[in-house]
């Protein structure tokens, strides 16, 4: 009986190492959860400042200005170019937005292309035969570099700031001093 028990006991603790083998196997199964970012809300103005002469621009050079910046901030953050990116998921909902509106997306020539955490990004955008100083970051920083935001864009930034999610960012693209766009990223992890 000395060896039957033996036997009971290696059989039992086999098969217990085996149970916990594969409990720990399932865990290392499960997928990871990954950021997804979703462009929820965006603002595009072509005249913020009313009739007042030399400050409107048209809506594919907003579109485009947006599509170039977010595409240069996605490389300067050296994003993977993933869904999963922040700025790479932004300039794709940009490109989806143009195509959507039939207008194509061009990446636009940006010069002195730079980042400041206090400021945002900025650069100096060549389009159509003339330079545009662009700013594009949180609100707050792009209001102090800017004139008063169009009522519609402030809309938008109190909805992202009314939004409970901590992973909403609010942004604004300022263009010569001037707001011509705000936009809602939401992230999830899921």
């Amino acid at each position: 009986m000395g060896f039957l028990s033996f036997l009971r006991g290696w059989k039992s603790s086999r098969s217990d190492r085996s149970l916990s083998s594969s409990a720990a196997a399932g865990t290392v199964l499960l997928p990871a959860k990954i950021w997804h970012h979703t462009l929820t809300q965006i603002t595009i103005l072509t005249h913020p400042l009313g009739a007042s002469p030399g400050t409107d621009l048209d809506r594919p050079l907003i579109i485009n200005a947006l599509y170039s910046i977010t595409a240069a901030a996605s490389l300067n953050d050296q994003e993977e170019q993933l869904e999963t990116s922040p700025f790479y998921a932004l300039s794709r909902a940009i490109s989806a937005q143009s195509a959507a509106e039939g207008i194509p997306a061009e990446e636009l020539n940006l010069v002195g292309f730079a980042f400041d955490p206090e400021h945002g990004y900025a650069a100096r955008v060549s389009a159509h035969s003339r330079k545009y100083t662009a700013l594009f970051g949180a609100p707050a920083p792009v209001a102090r570099a800017t004139t008063p935001f169009h009522n519609e864009i402030t809309a938008v930034i109190a909805a992202g700031i009314s939004d409970e999610n901590e992973n909403v960012r609010t942004y604004v693209l300022a263009v010569d001093g001037i707001a011509y766009a705000a936009l809602i990223l939401s992230s999830e992890l899921r």
